[in-house]
């Protein structure tokens, strides 16, 4: 198992964000899909959250 030495996130507001989102896009797809569904899905999720990224 893997143990994080790390205690603290640098962005843990951030971080948490993202994870939720995650959690959120695979909940909704569900498995077997292709990777290009999975980041349409993100990309949306992320523009609807206001979270500035790069494709």
């Amino acid at each position: 198992m893997y143990k994080s030495t790390n205690k603290e996130l640098v962005y843990p507001e951030l971080s948490y964000k993202l994870v939720g989102i995650l959690f959120d896009v695979y909940n909704n797809l569900g498995s077997g899909h292709k990777e290009k569904y999975y980041c349409n899905a993100i990309n949306n999720s992320l523009s609807d959250a206001s979270i500035n990224f790069q494709k």
